[in-house]
């Protein structure tokens, strides 16, 4: 609707223009060998057909001119474009998180001067990794895990349970995705989010970790983790991204993440498909 809005005025003329050649032409042509000439001069021998075949052959190479002219004049501007988007810079902006470990009870942080750089005590970064932890009742997104869930990793679950008569070794099984998006598009991915959200049981309370921007040929380390693999965990969920390219085209990519029971083995499963459908979002 918005191009018919934008050349009304253009279309109205070429829609004129066709009826007058295509409809009236050929009408008059025929109108004018049904009337007796008005002199020896006007009379032609030619028929009806000759004349009107004629009239076709000329509009038909006025036409072609037009198409490759204007074919001509498209291809230009094509190569216009591509030229200008070949060498047109563009600024992505990716900000540093925070992470300050400042002490009030540490003597060492007493008394310093407001602005006074300690680079022990403050600490700057770009979110590199994601970990999505998933518990029973919720999805969370950290730039790390804990000291515990480290040592489960370590161990593959292997662990010491305190007994009262000493300590015995338990078997815990947890959850352990670990998997790297990489940019293999020809375009950086600007303003990505990612999100896991279950199907069926999340809704429309999805929240999204912000990765920003993603270059060609780079990378982000993901890993779906959780402490306990459970039944209560289980189900279909969505490993969705969304960004944009740089003219602004919004990009939704989706993977399927399965994580199961299986009756007959008796154990937890977990499987992933590494096949994303990208569609393009509305604007």
């Amino acid at each position: 609707m918005e191009f018919l809005r934008k050349y009304r005025k253009n279309i109205f003329i070429a829609s004129m223009t066709t009826i007058f050649l295509v409809l009236i032409v050929p009408l008059v042509i025929n109108y004018l060998f049904t009337v007796p000439a008005l002199c020896r001069f006007l009379g032609v021998d030619w028929e009806v057909a000759d004349a009107l075949s004629y009239y076709g052959t000329i509009i038909s190479t006025i036409a072609a001119i037009a198409g490759v002219f204007l074919s001509i004049q498209y291809a230009q501007k094509n190569y216009r474009e591509d030229e200008r988007n070949r060498i047109r810079p563009y600024l992505a902006l990716t900000y540093f998180r925070t992470k300050p470990k400042y002490n009030v009870f540490d003597p060492r942080d007493i008394g310093k001067e407001d602005g006074e750089e300690d680079n022990s005590q403050y600490k700057e970064y770009i979110l590199e990794k994601l970990y999505i932890l998933i518990s029973p009742d919720k999805v969370d997104y950290k730039d790390g895990l804990t000291k515990n869930q480290i040592q489960i990793l370590k161990t593959g679950g292997a662990l010491w349970e305190p007994t009262q008569t000493g300590a015995r070794l338990i078997e815990k099984l947890y959850l352990s995705l670990p998997c790297e998006c990489e940019n293999v598009g020809n375009g950086t991915a600007i303003d990505l989010r990612v999100s896991l959200y279950r199907e069926g049981k999340d809704g429309d309370a999805i929240k999204y970790a912000n990765m920003f921007t993603l270059q060609t040929g780079k990378s982000i380390y993901l890993h779906i983790f959780s402490e306990e693999f459970v039944k209560e965990i289980c189900g279909n969920y969505t490993l969705c991204f969304r960004y944009s390219d740089l003219i602004g085209n919004r990009y939704v990519q989706k993977f399927s993440v399965e994580l199961g029971w299986n009756e007959e083995k008796q154990k937890y499963f977990k499987s992933v498909d590494l096949i994303g459908i990208q569609t393009t979002e509305a604007q």
